[in-house]
């Protein structure tokens, strides 16, 4: 199958979508990026970019990951085995970062405790060894050992000469101050990954519609400051607003 090809039928499964707006803007932006103008010749990112539109009708529910939490899936794109083994794990089927239909309001949220990482130094390394091994094996990362929860509002604490970091597992993507609404993850399939471009051909062609974990890319919020729990213990209040906390 050829390039036109591929985009005469990435443009018709898309177009018979009742795709959500943020993905249609997202798409749209992809391929203005990428058409050829007078000014530039035809890229091939051109098709790609289309191609990454049809994934929404080609691959399943699940790797649609965040557009797709109203139809019962978790909010990262994690392979059916996965899904299963998340919605009846104990530690994390009530968590509304990663199941949106549980409670969102950080406040209010069960708090399954945290998960210290040694030889982990980095709030953004942290957060992509959890995902990952979410959408790999349903489960926590090998080597993590859940413990108590962190002081109210601290989402990251830092490592110490005594103790290896943590994260927090109510809302490991932080939440918005002041309504302490949880984040949700953002996992985006990267449009210049050779993996990416050929995962969605073969999508397109009817075979394995498996979304490789390397052709993803998760983005990595800022924290606010009273999120996040220095070495030496230091943080400031979380501010939230009155009459919900």
């Amino acid at each position: 199958m050829d390039d036109p090809e591929l985009e005469r039928r990435a443009g018709e499964l898309f177009d018979s979508l009742d795709a959500p707006p943020a993905l249609r803007r997202a798409v749209d932006d992809l391929v203005a990026q990428h058409t050829p103008t007078p000014h530039r010749r035809r890229a091939r990112g051109h098709t790609v970019a289309l191609i990454a539109a049809a994934i929404v009708a080609t691959i399943t529910a699940a790797a649609l990951g965040v557009q797709m939490i109203d139809r019962g899936q978790s909010t990262i794109p994690a392979p059916t085995t996965s899904q299963q083994r998340l919605s009846t794990s104990p530690l994390l089927r009530d968590a509304g970062w990663l199941f949106p239909q549980a409670e969102r309001d950080y406040r209010r949220a069960p708090t399954p405790g945290a998960i210290e990482l040694p030889g982990v130094a980095h709030y953004g390394q942290a957060l992509t060894q959890l995902v990952r091994s979410l959408i790999g094996r349903g489960a926590l990362p090998v080597g993590a050992r859940v413990v108590g929860p962190l002081p109210r509002g601290v989402i990251w604490r830092e490592a110490s000469a005594t103790r290896p970091a943590a994260l927090d597992l109510t809302a490991p993507f932080g939440f918005s101050l002041p309504d302490g609404r949880i984040a949700l993850p953002e996992v985006e399939l990267s449009t210049t990954s050779a993996v990416t471009d050929r995962a969605l051909r073969d999508a397109l062609r009817g075979a394995d519609s498996a979304i490789p974990i390397d052709a993803l890319a998760l983005r990595i919020p800022t924290l606010n400051r009273c999120q996040v729990q220095t070495a030496d213990g230091e943080r400031s209040e979380c501010l939230f607003a009155r009459g919900n906390s």
